[in-house]
Protein backbone atom coordinates (compact mmCIF):
# COMPACT_ATOMS: atom_id res chain seq x y z
CA UNK A 1 0.00 0.00 0.00
CA UNK A 2 1.22 3.52 -1.05
CA UNK A 3 1.37 6.26 0.82
CA UNK A 4 -0.43 8.87 -1.10
CA UNK A 5 -0.48 12.16 0.79
CA UNK A 6 1.59 14.90 -0.64
CA UNK A 7 4.87 15.86 0.39
CA UNK A 8 5.80 19.23 1.34
CA UNK A 9 9.27 19.80 -0.82
CA UNK A 10 11.95 22.00 0.12
CA UNK A 11 11.37 24.24 -3.44
CA UNK A 12 7.60 25.00 -1.47
CA UNK A 13 8.85 25.53 1.70
CA UNK A 14 11.99 27.69 0.88
CA UNK A 15 9.47 29.72 -1.35
CA UNK A 16 7.36 30.55 1.54
CA UNK A 17 10.03 31.58 4.06
CA UNK A 18 11.47 33.48 1.33
CA UNK A 19 7.94 35.51 0.51
CA UNK A 20 7.90 35.75 4.63
CA UNK A 21 11.15 37.30 4.52
CA UNK A 22 10.51 39.81 1.81
CA UNK A 23 7.95 41.09 2.83
CA UNK A 24 9.14 41.20 6.69
CA UNK A 25 12.43 43.01 4.77
CA UNK A 26 9.85 45.79 3.01
CA UNK A 27 8.81 46.24 6.78
CA UNK A 28 11.83 46.89 8.40
CA UNK A 29 12.84 49.53 5.52
CA UNK A 30 9.15 51.30 6.07
CA UNK A 31 9.52 51.87 9.81
CA UNK A 32 8.59 55.14 9.60
CA UNK A 33 5.40 54.36 7.47
CA UNK A 34 4.63 51.22 9.56
CA UNK A 35 4.60 53.04 12.59
CA UNK A 36 2.79 56.30 11.66
CA UNK A 37 0.29 53.82 10.12
CA UNK A 38 0.24 51.95 13.32
CA UNK A 39 -0.42 55.19 15.50
CA UNK A 40 -3.03 56.81 13.24
CA UNK A 41 -5.41 53.67 13.15
CA UNK A 42 -4.76 53.42 17.02
CA UNK A 43 -5.55 57.10 17.12
CA UNK A 44 -8.23 57.34 14.51
CA UNK A 45 -9.93 54.37 16.62
CA UNK A 46 -9.58 55.89 20.07
CA UNK A 47 -11.48 59.28 18.94
CA UNK A 48 -14.49 56.60 17.25
CA UNK A 49 -14.95 55.24 20.77
CA UNK A 50 -15.08 58.67 22.14
CA UNK A 51 -17.10 59.48 19.49
CA UNK A 52 -19.95 56.88 19.73
CA UNK A 53 -22.65 57.21 22.82
CA UNK A 54 -22.35 54.47 25.54
CA UNK A 55 -25.43 51.95 25.09
CA UNK A 56 -26.57 49.30 27.47
CA UNK A 57 -28.39 46.64 27.05
CA UNK A 58 -29.94 44.78 29.59
CA UNK A 59 -32.66 41.83 29.62
CA UNK A 60 -34.70 40.24 32.08
CA UNK A 61 -37.21 36.99 32.27
CA UNK A 62 -39.51 35.98 34.79
CA UNK A 63 -42.44 33.19 34.97
CA UNK A 64 -45.80 34.25 36.64
CA UNK A 65 -46.99 32.16 39.65
CA UNK A 66 -50.70 31.76 38.99
CA UNK A 67 -53.02 31.61 42.06
CA UNK A 68 -53.85 28.24 43.36
CA UNK A 69 -57.00 26.76 41.38
CA UNK A 70 -59.57 25.22 43.10
CA UNK A 71 -59.64 21.91 44.38
CA UNK A 72 -62.12 20.60 41.78
CA UNK A 73 -61.99 18.65 38.76
CA UNK A 74 -60.42 20.61 35.11
CA UNK A 75 -64.38 20.35 34.02
CA UNK A 76 -65.73 21.58 36.89
CA UNK A 77 -63.05 24.67 36.83
CA UNK A 78 -64.02 25.13 33.60
CA UNK A 79 -67.77 25.41 34.46
CA UNK A 80 -67.14 27.55 37.34
CA UNK A 81 -64.86 30.17 35.95
CA UNK A 82 -67.65 30.72 33.14
CA UNK A 83 -70.59 30.96 35.86
CA UNK A 84 -68.05 34.22 36.95
CA UNK A 85 -65.97 32.78 39.77
CA UNK A 86 -62.53 34.01 39.40
CA UNK A 87 -59.45 32.72 40.19
CA UNK A 88 -58.48 35.90 41.81
CA UNK A 89 -55.53 38.04 40.44
CA UNK A 90 -54.30 35.65 37.57
CA UNK A 91 -52.81 38.27 35.22
CA UNK A 92 -51.64 37.45 31.60
CA UNK A 93 -47.74 37.63 30.48
CA UNK A 94 -48.67 40.43 28.23
CA UNK A 95 -50.22 42.45 31.33
CA UNK A 96 -46.76 42.31 32.89
CA UNK A 97 -45.18 43.71 29.76
CA UNK A 98 -47.65 46.54 29.42
CA UNK A 99 -47.41 47.04 32.83
CA UNK A 100 -43.10 47.30 32.40
CA UNK A 101 -43.57 50.33 29.81
CA UNK A 102 -46.56 52.07 31.49
CA UNK A 103 -46.11 55.74 32.25
CA UNK A 104 -46.25 54.98 36.02
CA UNK A 105 -43.53 52.54 36.27
CA UNK A 106 -41.75 55.28 33.53
CA UNK A 107 -42.24 57.66 35.88
CA UNK A 108 -41.35 55.99 39.09
CA UNK A 109 -37.58 54.89 37.41
CA UNK A 110 -37.49 58.74 36.13
CA UNK A 111 -38.08 59.87 39.63
CA UNK A 112 -36.03 57.59 41.32
CA UNK A 113 -32.32 58.66 42.60
CA UNK A 114 -29.38 56.90 41.26
CA UNK A 115 -25.82 56.99 42.41
CA UNK A 116 -23.25 59.19 39.76
CA UNK A 117 -19.90 57.99 40.57
CA UNK A 118 -17.30 60.63 39.07
CA UNK A 119 -13.36 59.68 40.08
CA UNK A 120 -13.19 59.03 43.62
CA UNK A 121 -16.93 60.98 44.79
CA UNK A 122 -20.50 59.38 44.33
CA UNK A 123 -23.67 61.84 44.55
CA UNK A 124 -27.62 60.71 43.87
CA UNK A 125 -28.76 62.17 40.99
CA UNK A 126 -32.53 61.97 39.58
CA UNK A 127 -32.65 60.71 35.80
CA UNK A 128 -33.80 63.83 34.62
CA UNK A 129 -30.53 65.52 35.47
CA UNK A 130 -28.07 62.25 34.18
CA UNK A 131 -30.08 62.80 30.74
CA UNK A 132 -29.64 66.52 31.12
CA UNK A 133 -33.53 67.46 30.94
CA UNK A 134 -33.26 69.52 33.97
CA UNK A 135 -32.52 72.52 31.87
CA UNK A 136 -36.25 72.40 30.63
CA UNK A 137 -38.87 74.06 33.15
CA UNK A 138 -40.65 71.35 35.32
CA UNK A 139 -43.52 69.75 33.80
CA UNK A 140 -41.53 69.64 30.27
CA UNK A 141 -38.86 68.29 31.80
CA UNK A 142 -40.49 65.89 33.38
CA UNK A 143 -42.45 64.48 30.17
CA UNK A 144 -39.34 64.58 27.96
CA UNK A 145 -37.16 62.45 30.44
CA UNK A 146 -40.64 60.03 30.80
CA UNK A 147 -40.40 60.06 26.94
CA UNK A 148 -36.50 59.47 26.84
CA UNK A 149 -36.58 55.72 28.32
CA UNK A 150 -40.27 55.03 26.78
CA UNK A 151 -38.89 55.31 23.27
CA UNK A 152 -35.68 53.05 24.18
CA UNK A 153 -37.58 49.99 26.66
CA UNK A 154 -39.49 47.20 24.97
CA UNK A 155 -41.00 44.34 26.76
CA UNK A 156 -42.21 41.65 25.33
CA UNK A 157 -44.82 37.88 26.44
CA UNK A 158 -43.63 34.87 25.55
Amino acid sequence: MQDRRPEVGAPALDAALSSAGHTLAVLLQAKKRVFAHTVGGAALGALVAFLIPNQYTSSAAFIVQGTPSFSLPAALQGAALSLGFERGSDYSPKFYADLLTSRPILRSAVLHQYQDANGDSSRTMYYEQIEGFDREPAAPALDAAIRHPANRVSASAD
